[in-house]
């Protein structure tokens, strides 16, 4: 079969289609979809007809579109089945793959037809039951294409992670490279980003940033906000209490220099109560060295225990920030959205709100926040924190309704294995007349189905039929 542009005239306006002619085809068949592009202001006429493709599988009607073909300078009228591509081409490549479980697989996989390929590696666990639905297995469905997305939502319904999706699909069902649809429709679930777990892990502290030690005193200051102090008295004289602290912490030499702070400060020996005898502490010229080893080693430590990363938050970018303090278990740890106005060092942001934050505190999130899981982004200072948020959804009962089956098939007679085996071009987006098989018409007055022809036979059709081009051939309409 040849593709081969045709003029096609459907009430007012003419279009050049790429039609594949099939001379044992009863019917024709277009998409939907491109029928609307190609003949945009024609009306469709609604249609009762129910097709049936090899091994009575119903192909889904939307509507027929009554137009005139040119072909050999002859103006052939015929009248279009609207079909749904997408519909279409699972029943269709289900067909297939029952066919040839039925028949036998070739004996590589480089001999299968494009719609089989997939399932070759697995051909020896694949089995068709009675009713026409194709196992992996004892109990695994292998699921068409139409259906996958409806299984993916109703295994993730109650929002579990990668790992318990997976684990609830790969007990009941099976599809070439299911485990990676399955990854791509939790990594974009945007429920799952706005959950505590997630936003923890993205909240992870950036790695330590040593100081460098000065080399004169009064050429750095910094400023820590400490407490609470154990043992401290009551507030009468707590600042005379945190004085003496400190005293004592100045005085005393530290373990990384050997000296005390006041000592490397001021260059002498702070006195308290104990009796001083040398006031001018010796000289360590391996106190810079001495002093970035240690920083380096903590620096080590503190990254493996943290299990830190480097930041890579960018000014522009949408986060909730980590609130601090005890956080009821009905409400969120994180904040509602803000965003990050600028950046004032490795790991230190300025938020939309004018308020500084470590990147210990904030988890990034994805734009679009989901309705009802986030408030929308604020600038403004934070809002009391929300009310509890509803309970998730409960997981689906046996009352509600379950994704269907696939479809019995009641064909006894393997097909005929097509001959092309093409893929979809760009040209249309429709379904093709099949390559073998024969459709039926089972509405009033329609045509009467044709005879089946013997098993490695060519069934005997009459008419002419034309498939508009750019889907995978498929048993023969």
């Amino acid at each position: 079969m040849v593709l081969q542009k045709r003029k096609v005239t459907a009430g007012d306006v003419t279009q050049e289609v790429p039609l594949q002619v099939d001379t044992g085809a009863t019917c024709s068949l277009l998409s939907v979809n491109r029928a609307k592009e190609l003949f945009r202001g024609v009306a469709f006429s609604p249609s009762s007809s129910r097709l049936y493709g090899f091994g009575q599988q119903p192909l889904p009607v939307l509507g027929t579109l009554p137009a005139t073909v040119t072909y050999n300078n002859q103006a052939v009228p015929t009248n279009f089945y609207l079909v749904d591509t997408n519909k279409t081409e699972a029943i269709m490549v289900m067909e297939q793959l029952r066919s040839v479980i039925r028949t036998g697989w070739p004996a590589a996989a480089r001999q299968c037809t494009p719609e089989t390929r997939d399932y070759f590696a697995v051909r020896n666990e694949l089995q068709v039951r009675q009713d026409g639905v194709v196992l992996r297995g004892p109990d695994r469905a292998v699921v068409p294409a139409a259906l996958r997305s409806k299984y993916l939502q109703l295994a993730h319904r109650a929002h579990d992670g990668v790992v318990r999706t997976k684990q609830l699909l790969r007990d009941l069902a099976w599809w070439p490279g299911m485990s990676k649809d399955a990854a791509a429709l939790v990594a974009d679930c945007p429920s799952c980003h706005a959950k505590d777990a997630v936003l923890t892990q993205q909240a992870r502290p950036a790695p330590l940033q040593p100081v460098e030690l000065p080399d004169r005193p009064w050429s750095k200051l910094g400023l820590d906000i400490v407490g609470p102090i154990p043992g401290a008295p009551p507030s009468a004289n707590f600042s005379g209490h945190v004085r003496q602290r400190l005293a004592l912490y100045r005085a005393t030499p530290h373990c990384t220099t050997g000296q005390s702070p006041s000592a490397l400060l001021h260059g002498r020996r702070m006195r308290l109560h104990l009796p001083v005898t040398t006031e001018t502490p010796p000289r360590d010229s391996s106190l810079q060295h001495r002093v970035a080893t240690q920083q380096q080693r903590n620096s080590r430590g503190y990254d493996s225990r943290q299990a830190t990363r480097p930041s890579d938050l960018q000014p522009g970018d949408t986060v909730r920030v980590r609130r601090q303090g005890h956080v009821p278990k009905n409400q969120s740890r994180f904040s509602s959205p803000r965003r990050i106005a600028r950046q004032l060092g490795p790991a230190t942001f300025i938020l939309s709100d004018g308020t500084k934050r470590n990147a210990a505190h904030l988890a990034r999130i994805p734009d679009a926040a989901p309705t009802g899981s986030a408030p929308p982004i604020t600038d403004g200072p934070e809002p009391p924190p929300p009310p509890p948020p509803p309970a998730d959804p409960a997981p689906p009962s046996s009352g509600e309704p379950q994704p269907p089956s696939p479809q019995p098939t009641a064909s006894t007679a393997p097909p005929t294995a097509p001959t092309e085996s093409a893929r979809p071009s760009d040209v249309a987006d429709v379904a093709l007349p099949a390559a073998t098989g024969a459709a039926r018409d089972l509405s009033p007055g329609g045509p009467r189905p044709p005879q089946r022809a013997p098993v490695g036979g060519t069934p005997r059709h009459s008419g002419a039929g034309y498939g508009a081009a750019g889907a995978r051939p498929t048993p023969r309409l």
